[in-house]
């Protein structure tokens, strides 16, 4: 991975911790129901605040967004590297696929030796011992 799409994937996820964060504040701080009795300087406070938040969790969001698009970007802007790893790949799959190949070959041959070993092997048990002259 690029040390930009690190960067970049790094800034994403403070920028969403930081809008939750606000988020999480605010419900907290002014989510609930307020008191009937609050004074009308408290009240407009409250929806400032709580506007303020909102709008600030939304440009984390927002920046969220912008660097996660970005790091994708440049993801998948190394299209020449991929290129040059699949053939390189390409290239390493042919020479194992010929050393399979040879392999596959020197099994054969030895399967043909092992098989002629054991038919010579049948044959010198099968014959009749030669009778040895008596002295």
């Amino acid at each position: 991975m690029q040390p930009l799409t690190q960067y970049l994937l790094t800034g994403s996820i403070v920028a969403s911790a930081l809008g939750g964060l606000v988020l999480c504040l605010v419900i907290i701080r002014y989510g609930f129901p307020a008191p009937e009795d609050e004074a009308p300087d408290e009240a407009q406070r409250r929806i400032f605040l709580t506007r303020l938040g909102h709008a600030v969790a939304a440009f984390c969001f927002a920046v969220t967004a912008l660097l996660t698009a970005a790091a994708l970007g440049a993801r998948g802007s190394g299209g020449a590297a991929a290129d040059t790893d699949v053939g390189r790949l390409t290239t390493e799959i042919r020479a194992l696929d010929e050393r399979v190949a040879a392999v596959e070959q020197a099994v054969v041959r030895v399967s043909h030796s092992l098989d002629a070993l054991l038919e010579h092997a049948e044959r010198a048990n099968a014959a009749p011992p030669a009778a040895t002259p008596a002295r």
